[in-house]
């Protein structure tokens, strides 16, 4: 029987192959869907506002006169793709950890500008994809102390799908600032001092390998909102040092603490220091500790050579030791 070679059977099989329907092709991955739109709601002032702030997202009140309303409307838009009901309440500001700050919610009980500003309604119902304007009024009573105080209005879906064990809540905040002029001399609880300045109480320079990103512990006793700048500098005693300049900090209220993380940067090795300074329309302070900081391989360097420098000091000690005998048993023979 005659075997049939092997490039023949190599062709046939390629032939074959080319006559196979193009079905056998193998099928490409289907398309993935579309991503899906966000959907929620979303609160800014009317453009015609007198007090819209220039991005058009919050309301910028200015200096207020006590006693006296003020009035604006803001616009609630929805990207929802059905009619959805909508909660509005507003809120006071509240410190947030690490600086900056949220808003209360809806169960809190508001002191300040939650307080004062009135809402022309408590739920609304915005169409699919459409908007309605509400009508705010915001009245600071007389005999509040003088400062500058943030507030928001926050709106709260009501349908926001099933809920769980557990339960998170999504809610868009519009920010309502005003200044209160005045105040009384001295003190004023809650709200910083007249003549207050931004101070720096500590510095813990967080040190990683040769980074330090200090972490700063900051005190606003001013009467204003600050969002102050920062300049963390190094400095050594082998090798330049390193700074770098942060324009903007964390946020924050008059009479509040906070501890504020700063940009790392580098520190040169051996006796150093980290020093951090804060400034601010309302004052600033500076702050700055010291340290030692020798690389592992450093130190471990330094520990050989400090191991060989005692090694030859007592290899020589001893040989000086041993000259000297020598010389003592020398001059003994000689006197004999």
């Amino acid at each position: 029987m005659r075997r049939v070679p092997t490039v023949l059977v190599l062709v046939a099989l390629a032939l074959l192959t080319l006559a196979l329907p193009a079905t056998a092709a193998a099928t490409p991955t289907p398309t993935p869907p579309p991503v899906e739109a966000v959907q929620g709601v979303n609160l800014t002032p009317d453009p015609k506002s007198p007090h819209a702030s220039k991005s058009g997202t919050f309301l910028e009140l200015g200096t207020v006169t006590l006693g006296v309303p003020l009035t604006d409307t803001l616009i609630l838009r929805s990207t929802f793709d059905a009619d959805n009901a909508v909660d509005l309440y507003p809120a006071d500001a509240q410190p947030a950890v690490g600086g900056g700050f949220g808003f209360g919610a809806r169960t809190d009980h508001p002191t300040q500008v939650g307080a004062w500003l009135k809402l022309s309604a408590a739920r609304v119902t915005v169409p699919a994809h459409g908007q309605v304007t509400v009508r705010t009024t915001v009245l600071v009573p007389r005999g509040t102390a003088g400062g500058e105080y943030v507030g928001a209005v926050v709106a709260e879906p009501v349908n926001q799908g099933a809920t769980g064990a557990v339960q998170s809540r999504t809610r868009f905040a519009m920010a309502v600032y005003l200044t209160v002029p005045g105040g009384p001399t001295g003190s004023t609880p809650g709200r910083g001092k007249p003549d207050g300045t931004l101070t720096v109480l500590a510095v813990d320079p967080h040190y990683r390998g040769n980074l330090a990103c200090p972490v700063v512990k900051l005190r606003n006793d001013s009467q204003a909102i600050v969002d102050p700048t920062a300049r963390v500098a190094t400095k050594g005693w082998f090798g330049s040092g390193s700074s770098a300049t942060q324009s903007r900090t964390a946020a924050l209220l008059p009479g509040v603490t906070a501890s504020v993380a700063l940009h790392c940067i580098k520190r040169p090795f051996g006796p150093g220091s980290v020093r951090v300074v804060i400034a601010s329309p309302h004052g600033g302070d500076s702050n700055a500790i010291d340290y030692v900081w020798l690389p592992m391989p450093l130190f471990i360097s330094l520990l050989f050579l400090l191991l060989l420098i005692a090694a030859l000091l007592t290899t020589f000690a001893r040989g000086w030791l041993r000259r000297g005998d020598d010389d003592g048993d020398a001059a003994e023979r000689h006197a004999t």
